[in-house]
């Protein structure tokens, strides 16, 4: 992709354009369920924003 031509560039870290939240929360869910996790949306809404080390931690500790 050739960026050098463009004058315009979109972020959208809170889900103002798109709702990425409930697509990421689906994804998980359906992965881990393929694992025998149950995962909750209460869950999930505990970790958003926190990051990939926080979240990875809570998953570790979930399967113990």
């Amino acid at each position: 992709m050739d960026l050098k031509n463009k004058k315009v560039a979109f972020f959208d870290m809170d889900g103002t354009l798109v709702d990425s939240e409930t697509l990421y929360f689906q994804t998980r869910k359906e992965v881990l369920a393929k694992y025998g996790f149950d995962y909750q949306k209460s869950e999930n809404n505990k970790l958003l924003a926190t990051g990939f080390e926080p979240t990875l931690r809570y998953l570790q500790q979930k399967r113990h």
